[in-house]
C-alpha cells in the first residue's frame, strides 16, 4: 500500500537581518498555503523570528552563516526544523532572567527563547557533528 509523504517545503538562506523578512514570508506562505490563517500562524511565525535572530546573533555573532530551514506538516502539527553551524546552544537549558527583576527594571530583550517556549506545544533541540537542529512544533488544530 502506498501511503502519502507529509508535504514539505525547504529553504536554504544566509542568517542575516536583510533576510529575516524574506525567511519570514517564505513560513508564513507555506502555512497559508496549507489552508492556515495569518492569525492561527501567528504564534510559530514570531517563535520562528526569535529562533533566527538568536542564529543571527548568538549563533553567528552577526557574521553571515547558512541556515537551512524545513517545514514539514503531520496531520495538525507544523513541524519547523532548523538547521545552522552556529555556536552550540541549546535553547532548552536556557533558563533566562528573573521576569519580575526584568519588568521592575522595564523589559529591554532577553525574552526571545521564553517567548518559543510558550508559543511552541514541543522543541527540539540536538547538536549533530557541527550542527545545531532546533525543531519547533505546534498544534494548529
Amino acid at each position: 500500500m502506498l501511503t502519502k509523504e507529509p508535504e514539505m517545503y525547504r529553504k536554504e538562506i544566509d542568517a542575516t537581518k536583510q533576510n529575516i523578512d524574506e525567511i519570514r514570508k517564505f513560513i508564513v506562505g507555506a502555512l497559508v498555503k496549507r489552508g492556515y490563517d495569518e492569525e492561527k500562524v501567528f504564534p510559530i511565525e514570531v517563535s520562528f523570528v526569535e529562533l533566527f535572530e538568536n542564529i543571527i546573533k548568538h549563533g553567528y555573532r552577526e557574521k553571515t552563516g547558512k541556515v537551512d530551514v524545513k517545514i514539514e506538516f503531520d496531520g495538525n502539527k507544523v513541524k519547523i526544523t532548523v538547521l545552522d553551524e552556529g555556536a552550540s546552544f541549546n535553547l532548552l537549558e536556557y533558563k533566562g532572567p528573573d521576569t519580575a527583576e526584568m519588568i521592575k527594571k522595564g523589559i529591554s530583550g532577553y525574552m526571545g527563547i521564553r517567548t518559543i517556549k510558550s508559543m511552541c506545544d514541543e522543541i527540539e533541540y540536538k547538536r549533530i557533528g557541527d550542527f545545531n537542529r532546533n525543531i519547533l512544533i505546534k498544534k494548529m488544530g
